[in-house]
């Protein structure tokens, strides 16, 4: 018998949604981020580091996904009413 072969299966559930992704710079953040854009949401990408969120944005434009990233630190609520009140 051959080797199963995996592909990736694109259903395109959340197309029309945005998703705001905490930790999105780099380990399960941007794994979440990754696969919530191949489903077809608009991600919204927060992290405390901006050159790795720009990383994380043109990886998921690149791949044909919708992202957006705002630097801010959730560990604190002044930072977070902030985010909320950005555009």
């Amino acid at each position: 018998m051959g080797q199963k072969s995996e592909t990736s299966v694109v259903t395109h559930r959340f197309k029309g949604l945005t998703a705001l992704v905490t930790g999105a710079g780099r380990g399960i953040g941007l794994g979440c981020a990754q696969a919530l854009a191949r489903e077809g949401a608009d991600v919204v990408l927060v992290s405390r580091t901006q050159t790795e969120l720009d990383l994380a944005v043109d990886a998921i434009g690149r791949a044909g996904g919708r992202a957006r990233g705002l630097e801010c630190d959730v560990t604190k609520p002044e930072a977070v009413t902030d985010l909320l009140d950005r555009k």
